[in-house]
């Protein structure tokens, strides 16, 4: 019994090793891989992160043009306001002018004075849009036609501020 004994224990010891090595390399293989997938999740998180920046400023921006946007509709409005009543008061000159001609038959002075107020309407509107070369051929109409003595002082102030700025 000694005999076989010994053989029968060396073969359980050699079963019982090679188990061990075999639990202890699986167990260290799911370590291995239980670290890779955390590196992964953790460069996952990361992205998600960076897109979230991203995501953050583009709202921001969304939300400064959006404001933007609503800065100049009101400008809009307010300059559509403006030309309403530019027009009105055209028209209540033109009506002064017409019936002025009809009394005194006198036409240059006051057709001068509206044309003159127009062009200077039509400077003022694409200065402040910013259409600066019809700004500066509106320039040259009123300086050729000799308009600027038909404006007040105000309107004549404003129109050399104008033409001084183009230069």
């Amino acid at each position: 019994m000694s005999n076989e004994g010994k053989p029968k224990l060396a073969k359980n010891k050699k079963f019982l090793l090679g188990y061990a090595i075999a639990l202890f390399s699986m167990a260290l293989i799911l370590i291995v891989m239980s670290y890779l997938s955390q590196m992964k999740a953790e460069n996952q998180i990361q992205q998600l992160n960076e897109r979230i920046s991203t995501t953050q400023g583009s709202i921001k921006k969304l939300e400064t043009l959006t404001e933007l946007t609503r800065e100049q509709s009101d400008k809009i409005e307010e300059l559509t306001k403006e030309l309403q009543d530019a027009e009105k008061k055209n028209k209540e000159l033109e009506d002064k002018n017409t019936e002025y001609s009809l009394a005194t038959g006198e036409t240059g002075i006051y057709s001068k004075t509206i044309k003159a107020y127009e062009y200077f309407w039509q400077l003022e509107k694409n200065y402040r849009t910013r259409y600066y070369k019809k700004s500066r051929e509106i320039i040259k109409l009123i300086d050729s036609g000799e308009f600027t003595q038909f404006l007040s002082e105000d309107a004549a102030a404003e129109y050399q501020k104008i033409k001084n700025a183009l230069k």
